[in-house]
């Protein structure tokens, strides 16, 4: 295993790793694959599962989630330049697929907390992979945890190799504030989520819906958010690659057959895909939207509890029963619209 023999994503050899897979798997699949994509949420990759360690492999420290944002990008541009190499389909897009984070600061007052995690948890990406350079208020703000030792010469212009389409995940803002009994002499340590994170604190504002992620309902977010990274990368078309919540289903039947009555994740559904065309009526450059997710899936941290699908899959049988959000799904799909709730038919 690549963690045992070099450190996961600690380790440098893994990004060559990854490029070598990027070349074979371009070699065999690069005559008819549209869009590939390096990586996906390689925040949770890094910080969740090195800094935080509630993510596989669980380790907690800052200076390893570190190691591992930079090898994920080095490893994201090497593999873009395999895919160059080994793709042969006209009209093939290569991306990447990043959490960038929709962040809110609370008050004016907040601004400092937010350029913080602004920068550990969307400019460590965005900065080499879109931009060719880890920010300066990024290496100042984590000095206290590497030298950064590992980051060698040429490895910024490496990252920044062109690509097609970003791919954007979006789920909830990031709303922000000061930590206000932050005390530097006693709480500079590793083991949470991010390096600075004992700084700051994130909240959910009340008197909104939540999923039953406890993720709060703010599709107005999404919409702000695409145009804003449309402004800010106005020559780059934009994904949405991942966009949905999970509820708490429940099974019943309709006219003798198993239903899935979903309205609130339709509804969801519903008001962020016309967040995201009113963001394109804005101006942003949005080339698509995707639903997370299709089947009901296994979640990293939280396993086969929480459902995000829009089809139904019972973990002992497999059968798989599309829910009220698919048939609303495959309406929009085929007529091009966003349908009312209240249209959907369940016998399409």
């Amino acid at each position: 295993m690549l963690e045992d023999k070099y450190g996961g994503w600690r380790g440098r050899e893994t990004a060559y790793a990854f490029e070598r897979y990027a070349e074979i798997v371009g070699a065999a699949l690069g005559d008819r694959v549209a869009i590939w994509s390096t990586h996906n949420e390689p925040w949770n990759n890094s910080f969740a599962g090195y800094g935080h360690g509630v993510f596989a492999p669980g380790v907690k420290s800052h200076e390893a989630a570190l190691k591992a944002a930079h090898h994920l990008n080095l490893a994201h541009g090497l593999a873009v330049r395999a895919l160059r190499r080994t793709i042969t389909k006209d009209d093939a897009k290569v991306s990447i697929v990043l959490n960038i984070f929709r962040v809110e600061p609370e008050s004016p007052a907040d601004a400092e907390a937010a350029r913080l995690f602004d920068a550990i948890a969307n400019r460590v990406f965005t900065g080499p992979v879109l931009d060719g350079a880890y920010p300066a208020d990024l290496l100042e703000d984590t000095k206290a945890f590497t030298d950064w030792h590992f980051l060698q010469p040429g490895d910024e212009q490496i990252c920044n190799q062109p690509i097609d389409l970003l791919g954007v995940n979006y789920y909830e803002i990031m709303h922000i504030r000061r930590r206000p009994d932050y005390d530097p002499t006693t709480e500079l340590m590793g083991g949470t989520e991010f390096p600075g994170s004992e700084r700051v604190e994130l909240f959910r504002p009340e008197g909104f819906d939540s999923t039953a992620m406890g993720w709060t309902v703010e599709p107005w977010g999404l919409e702000d958010h695409l145009v804003a990274l449309s402004a800010r990368w106005p020559s780059l078309p934009i994904m949405v690659m991942e966009n949905g919540a999970a509820f708490d289903d429940v099974l019943t039947e309709v006219d003798g057959q198993p239903a899935v009555l979903d309205r609130h994740r339709t509804q969801y559904l519903i008001d962020h895909l016309t967040a995201t065309l009113r963001a394109r009526d804005r101006g942003a450059n949005v080339d698509g939207y995707l639903v997370w997710s299709l089947l009901d899936n296994f979640e990293w941290a939280a396993g086969y509890g929480p459902r995000f699908g829009i089809i139904r899959v019972d973990y002992e049988s497999f059968h798989r029963t599309p829910k009220l959000s698919a048939h609303w799904f495959a309406e929009a799909c085929s007529t091009r619209t966003v349908p009312a709730l209240a249209t959907v038919d369940l016998s399409a």
